[in-house]
């Protein structure tokens, strides 16, 4: 339930009521906890333990709660690791521990020149890809995982396959239109990056009660795909569409970079559109 709840909570960008995914994650825990008091050395009931706190340290890192986001990924994967201890073809585990290994040495890449600090990028990529060629649940999500790690890693092609894997699987889920949709537009195949941004927009302005953060997200991106186009006229109203999107302050502050970024598209192309009109 935790899981589904926090999917959905990243499918809508809307992270402002944590507490019922909280609930379950800590329900989860807790029972883990207490069975194991009766089954001791129990894979699953560690494999559970691990993963409620790897789903909370990510709750946490989108609240800004970063020093309980990192406490508790430890958490998380010191269960898994003992899960493995106790049986090595628990193949779904890898995805957990192998994700922590690539995301924790992305964001120290600066100090793996040190000896004391290692550089596991690789062999967390590795181990998300033994997650999804042999784990029995982790195919899905382990896909997804993997073409984001490897958009952070600049591998694009590799990306786009798992990204396509996912998206032809389930052409109706947002969720993996979203991962594709930001590999093609950092491989700047602006056509269908466009067309997939343009139905992500529709199906956006279908959810009842929505924040307007991911309706802000295409039409910048769109904004963005006819600038570098070259049809300024366009990309000019898709600002102006966008800056007339109506969001409460707390999601307007989410998205400031956004609207900052969408008025610099908007002054260069009134730059340019008035180069053209010179005699």
């Amino acid at each position: 339930m935790a899981a589904v709840l926090q999917s959905e909570m990243l499918d809508r960008e809307d992270f402002s009521q944590p507490d019922i995914c909280e609930d379950f994650i800590e329900k989860c825990v807790q029972k883990s906890k207490s069975l194991q008091k009766e089954r001791d050395n129990d894979a699953w009931l560690l494999f559970y333990e691990g993963n409620a706190y790897l789903y909370r340290s990510f709750l946490k890192s989108k609240l800004g709660k970063w020093w309980g986001a990192y406490r508790d990924a430890g958490k998380g994967v010191n269960r898994l690791e003992r899960t493995l201890e106790l049986d090595s073809t628990f193949y779904d585990v890898y995805l957990g521990i192998g994700s922590y290994k690539y995301w924790k040495s992305a964001k120290i890449k600066f100090l793996t020149w040190l000896p004391f600090v290692a550089d596991e990028r690789e062999a967390g990529i590795e181990m998300v890809k033994k997650a999804i060629e042999l784990g029995e649940y982790s195919k899905l999500i382990g896909r997804d995982q993997l073409a984001w790690i490897l958009l952070d890693a600049g591998r694009l092609e590799e990306a786009k396959k798992y990204a396509l894997e996912n998206y032809q699987a389930y052409p109706e889920s947002r969720f993996f239109q979203w991962t594709l949709v930001e590999v093609l537009f950092r491989m700047k195949e602006w056509k269908d990056a466009y067309q997939n941004y343009n139905s992500l927009l529709h199906a956006e302005r279908q959810i009842p009660d929505r924040n307007h953060y991911n309706e802000v997200e295409c039409l910048l991106k769109m904004a963005e795909i006819d600038f570098e186009s070259g049809n300024l006229s366009r990309a000019d109203s898709l600002v102006t569409e966008l800056l007339n999107v109506q969001m409460i302050p707390a999601v307007r502050e989410r998205a400031r970079s956004k609207l900052k970024k969408a008025l610099k598209i908007r002054l260069e192309c009134v730059q340019l559109l008035s180069r053209e009109n010179q005699p």
